[in-house]
């Protein structure tokens, strides 16, 4: 396996800013000529890069009552009546869950 060399920054300082070529890759100015693909495969040749201009985008959420509950997430509080313990807060049940796991009973 090839070693992996750090850069150091002064090695990379001003590099973005020098003239340079990414040969077979397209500019960010780039055309849709069959230089690159045939004309109509890709995106239309006005189409700009900025993401105002994109499609079909997610909406987020500005609160969570904004989210539906289609998967059934927990909607009422923790019942413990099922779960064999007797703790009633989460710090009672680790300890209790520790106590069991050590063999010497629980609470």
């Amino acid at each position: 396996m090839a070693d992996i060399q750090i850069a150091k920054q002064s090695d990379l300082d001003g590099k973005a800013n020098v003239s340079h070529s990414h040969n077979e890759y397209a500019s960010a100015d780039h055309n849709h000529d069959d230089t690159y693909q045939p004309v109509g495969s890709y995106a239309d040749t006005s189409h700009t890069h900025a993401y105002g201009d994109l499609t079909s985008k997610p909406t987020i959420p500005s609160s969570t009552n904004d989210l539906s509950n289609d998967s059934g997430f927990i909607t009422n509080s923790y019942d413990n009546t099922t779960s064999g313990l007797t703790a009633t807060d989460i710090q009672a049940a680790i300890d209790e869950l520790k106590a069991l796991i050590d063999g010497s009973g629980g609470a």
